[in-house]
């Protein structure tokens, strides 16, 4: 009999470790907007490859504060390859990937406006125009796989430098004007902690 209770003990340790839940793909993203005073609303942010879909279900309250849910199970179709270029490597030639900066506010199908998380009020205004300036980025890509190297910006003098380390899923990054220097700027998309002075903002 005690030969017996062991068995059904080992069997229970042995399913309870092996039907242990794989890590969760999605990604909530909770914090307030400094400048919002336009009531109650919802939030919501898409991606545009061979079809239309929305990424992020979300909510922000009167008071600015807000949480939103990236949705994990994405369609391939709503991923792309990597934009290639003579310096640019991919680890892994099956990566596809999607991303976004801005999540839309709207209120019964009419939308308000945009909030993102930026370095400054200035970035929100007028874009990427001083070294250190960002824009925090959230990217989706399909599997594990790194993106390094230089591509020529494209009708501008400059380059668009790549340093991402993704996981699968959603990775967060930022994309920051790194370098200028007579007229010629490099921007840079790379994976990164959102930095403490990171802001929401409105506009």
């Amino acid at each position: 009999m005690s030969r017996y209770f062991f068995l059904i003990a080992l069997i229970i340790i042995l399913s309870s470790c092996s039907g242990s839940p794989a890590p969760s793909l999605d990604l909530t993203v909770s914090d307030a907007v400094s400048n919002w005073t336009s009531g109650a609303a919802a939030l919501d942010a898409r991606f545009y490859a061979d079809k239309e879909a929305s990424v992020v279900s979300g909510k922000i309250s009167a008071t600015g504060s807000f949480s939103a849910t990236l949705d994990s199970s994405l369609e391939a179709s709503l991923l792309e390859p990597v934009a290639s270029c003579e310096g640019l490597k991919v680890s892994s030639e099956a990566l596809e990937m999607n991303q976004f900066s801005a999540f839309t506010v709207s209120r019964e199908g009419e939308d308000l406006g945009l909030i993102a998380q930026v370095s400054s009020a200035e970035v929100m205004k007028d874009g990427l125009t001083t070294v250190g300036d960002y824009y925090v980025q959230y990217i989706y890509a399909s599997s594990a796989a790194s993106v390094q190297g230089d591509c020529p910006l494209g009708g501008v003098p400059g380059i668009f430098r790549f340093n991402l380390s993704l996981k699968k899923g959603w990775n967060i990054a930022l994309f920051s004007l790194v370098a200028k220097e007579q007229g010629v700027q490099t921007l840079e998309l790379a994976t990164s902690p959102v930095p403490a002075g990171a802001i929401w903002l409105f506009k």
